[in-house]
């Protein structure tokens, strides 16, 4: 497995705070978008999901925009590999 998606997944098991952890997702997702698009589209659910929760009166816009740009990424290698 690639040591990048290692650290950023030793990463989010350790960290609590909502932005960083929207900010590990997206990465995740990112990293694993060509590579294994389901996963992506789990890490970029999670990402969207997390950051779209109204937390002391805000929503993560820009976790909350960069999640949904990684699942349509995601969706668009899968249908890709598909048609592969």
């Amino acid at each position: 497995m690639n040591q990048r998606i290692v650290s950023l997944e030793s990463r989010l098991e350790l960290t609590t705070d909502r932005q960083q952890r929207v900010d590990l997702l997206n990465a995740l997702s990112a990293e694993l978008s060509f590579s294994d698009p389901a996963r992506a589209i789990q890490f970029a659910q999670q990402a969207c999901q997390l950051a779209g929760e109204e937390k002391e009166g805000s929503v993560y816009q820009a976790g909350l925009a960069r999640g949904l740009f990684n699942l349509a990424r995601a969706h668009n290698h899968r249908v890709v590999d598909a048609r592969s």
